[in-house]
């Protein structure tokens, strides 16, 4: 695994896997929803997310554009139910909720930040 020790440098790369491994230890998003940021700059945000089993995101709008994609496990919101390899974009002033019964992890793109309702 190769990571950057500069974090605005260009040409990162990092071993999702390896990564994943270590998520006992990343920092707590939302209570049950673990946060590993990848990239980050000017509101902008590309991270994992570790979902235990039966975490939820509460209700959020989206201020930009985001993108997920699924890599372990099942996430659903009211749209559906995503299992490995989904790929779902919501635009920018969409709301929803998601959840994880089982747990799961995602990669994630925020064009800006959420806002918690």
């Amino acid at each position: 695994m190769v990571e950057p020790q500069d974090p605005d440098s260009a040409g990162k790369r990092w071993d999702l896997r390896v990564l994943a491994e270590d998520r006992a230890d990343w920092p707590w998003f939302r209570p049950g929803i673990r946060i590993k940021v990848l990239w980050e700059r000017d509101g902008e945000t590309v991270a994992l997310l570790a979902y235990d089993p039966g975490a939820a995101a509460p209700w959020h709008e989206h201020a930009g554009e985001e993108e997920i994609m699924v890599l372990e496990g099942f996430q659903e919101d009211a749209q559906g139910n995503y299992g490995p390899g989904s790929y779902i974009v919501n635009k920018a002033g969409s709301k929803h909720t998601v959840s994880s019964p089982g747990g799961c992890l995602v990669w994630i793109h925020w064009r800006q930040p959420v806002r918690f309702l």
